[in-house]
Parts: C-alpha cells; sequence; structure tokens
C-alpha cells in the first residue's frame, strides 16, 4: 500500500514540473522572438506622436506638475521659512505643506527645494511653448527596478530616477544626442550628460566607466557606460535624469513604459546567461 502512494506521488510530481517547463518556453516564446530579436534600444512605444505643453512664468521658471499639482521649485534660502513662502507668492500655509508632504510648522531649513503650486490665472498669464514628443522617442537607458522616484526625498531635491541593476550593467543613450559632459562631478560620481533637439538634456550618473566623450554624437540605444556607484551612492544603480531648458522633469512623464516588465526579461536573460 505504501509503496503504490509513493509511485503515485512521484507521477504527480514529474507532471508538475513538466507542465511547469512547459509554461516557461511559452513565457519565453513570448518574450524573446529569435529569428528577430530586438534589444531594449529598438523597444518602440504603442504611444501616438504627442506634444507637451511648456509654460514660462515672467521670472523664467518653468511651470511644471508634481503631486498632482502645477507648479515650480523654489530653492530654500536662509530666513525662509513656510509664512513666509505663503506670503511671497501667495499660497496657503496648508497647501504648501500638503502638496511638499510636510507639517505646517516644519523647519524648512534643512530642504534645499519647496514645491510651490499656482492657480489657473498664474499659468494663463505664462509663456507658452509647445514641444513635439513622440511615445518612442526616449528609451529605458537600464533595466531595473526603481528605488527612488522624483521628487522630494529625505530632505533633498531628487531630480531623477534611481534605476537598480548590477554592477557593470550597459546603460544605453535614451535618444540620439551630442556628449555635452563625460567625466566626475563630487555627487553625481562618473556622469554623462548627453544634449538633444528642443533643449531636452538626459543625465546618466554615479557610473563605473564612460565610453564616449564630449562632443561625441550617440544614436538612441548605444551602449555609453556602466553601472556603478561613484560619487554619493549606497549602491550599484543608474541615476537618470531628463531636463529640458536646465530644469528637472521626471522622467516617468517621458519614458515609455513602465520598467517591471523590463526587469523581468532582465532576469530571464540572467538565467539563459545572457547577462552577467
Amino acid at each position: 500500500m505504501n509503496y503504490k502512494i509513493f509511485i503515485f506521488f512521484i507521477i504527480v510530481i514529474f507532471t508538475s514540473c513538466t507542465l511547469k517547463n512547459l509554461n516557461r518556453i511559452n513565457f519565453l516564446d513570448k518574450i524573446f522572438d529569435f529569428e528577430n530579436f530586438k534589444t531594449i534600444g529598438n523597444i518602440e512605444s504603442e504611444t501616438s506622436e504627442e506634444k507637451i505643453v511648456l509654460f514660462k512664468d515672467k521670472y523664467g521658471r518653468v511651470i511644471q506638475e508634481y503631486n498632482n499639482y502645477y507648479g515650480f521649485w523654489h530653492q530654500i534660502k536662509r530666513g525662509d521659512s513656510l509664512y513666509k513662502i505663503s506670503r511671497i507668492y501667495g499660497v496657503s500655509i496648508d497647501l504648501l505643506a500638503k502638496v511638499n508632504m510636510i507639517r505646517k510648522n516644519t523647519v524648512i531649513n534643512w530642504l534645499d527645494y519647496l514645491f510651490v503650486p499656482v492657480g489657473e490665472d498664474y499659468i494663463s498669464e505664462c509663456e507658452r511653448t509647445e514641444v513635439e514628443l513622440k511615445g518612442d522617442r526616449f528609451i529605458w537607458p537600464v533595466w531595473g527596478r526603481i528605488t527612488s522616484g522624483f521628487g522630494l526625498r529625505r530632505r533633498r531635491f531628487h531630480k531623477g530616477l534611481d534605476i537598480a541593476a548590477p554592477l557593470g550593467t550597459k546603460v544605453m543613450a535614451a535618444d540620439d544626442g551630442i556628449v555635452k559632459f563625460s567625466g566626475r562631478m563630487k555627487k553625481y560620481g562618473y556622469v554623462i550628460i548627453i544634449s538633444h533637439s528642443d533643449n531636452f538634456e538626459t543625465r546618466y550618473a554615479h557610473l563605473s566607466r564612460t565610453l564616449v566623450n564630449v562632443g561625441d554624437n550617440v544614436k538612441k540605444g548605444e551602449i555609453i557606460g556602466f553601472i556603478g556607484k561613484t560619487g554619493r551612492a549606497t549602491g550599484y544603480h543608474l541615476h537618470f535624469e531628463i531636463r529640458i531648458s536646465e530644469v528637472s522633469f521626471d522622467p516617468l512623464k517621458f519614458l515609455p513604459e513602465s520598467p517591471t516588465k523590463l526587469a523581468e526579461i532582465y532576469l530571464e536573460e540572467r538565467l539563459r546567461g545572457l547577462r552577467p
């Protein structure tokens, strides 16, 4: 009796493993078209061509969206307080605290920036500029998990995305452009800055090594460096920024899709021995 039960369990386990492997093969077939394999540099978004409207006030400040409000970033100066900033810009302390996710009695001297929301009347008086943007203009420069997003983070204004990846992972240019800077900066470590059309600029920081020089023309998807943790970094990752006219914007508003799917592909490639 015990012998028959043992044989039964062996058959069940074998059948289960076989079905699991078949599902795994089907999953890989969906991700990889081995006859027409496309790298990340060739992955295109299905979104259609769009226009991004930029608003600039009479002081030259670019209006952008943050936490579902439109406004601009105010750099904190000595003596600033929520009360003082609310008086200067005509914004209630309650709204300032809400948008920046701080308390009304917070001492803001430890902040480096504060987001100041503005209303429709303010925006209506701003200079309006339209920027052509195709959905497939930018690609993800590296595959990985976002460990830190855009905005206020631990008392500081985080001007981009942190994307975790192993040491030595290849970093790609997010769009065609010309290398504006390639070298070491104090906080960024080894960093590459690329200028693009329409006053766009991308930054790739904390690299272990750079492969391009100032003045080089690079193509979207071209390998420009490798993941590291140089500069002010606690782990291996890429700090990635998208700027327009020197103003930082949330890269998620310009990138084609969530990196979660790309991270899954990356994991499968590692399992297949295609990546370190």
